[in-house]
């Protein structure tokens, strides 16, 4: 072999290099994609996934709107774990539901009401 057909199977070994690495990204672009859009709709607790709204140091931030009507941004992470499920809604309504529980053990302590009758 000469070493111009040397020279131009490296070269095009190089650009095939190129063509690979480029391809792989594209990949993975995406996959981060389809897998951002795949949220969309989800439900987690009362929180519903309408669209993404950014991604910060890899960690992606979604516009949620609550089963009271209200809108949040919650992180993705935050959601998949459980530990956001609404707006903070449902922390007043656990409260209300403890108070009236509350209410109703005294209630029985003192015989007060339809518990004795």
């Amino acid at each position: 072999m000469n070493s111009n057909n040397l020279e131009d199977l490296k070269n095009r070994i190089l650009d095939l290099e190129h063509l690979l690495n480029e391809s792989r990204k594209e990949v993975a672009a995406i996959k981060k994609h389809n897998s951002t859009v795949g949220e969309i709709g989800n439900k987690y607790g009362r929180l519903t996934v309408v669209s993404l709204s950014s991604i910060k140091k890899s960690r992606k931030y979604f516009n949620c709107s609550c089963d009271c009507g209200k809108n949040v941004i919650v992180e993705m992470s935050q959601l998949r774990m459980g530990r956001t499920r609404s707006c903070g809604c449902l922390r007043a309504i656990n409260a209300r539901n403890t108070i009236e529980t509350n209410r109703t053990a005294k209630r029985r302590e003192k015989g007060i009401g339809e518990f004795y009758v």
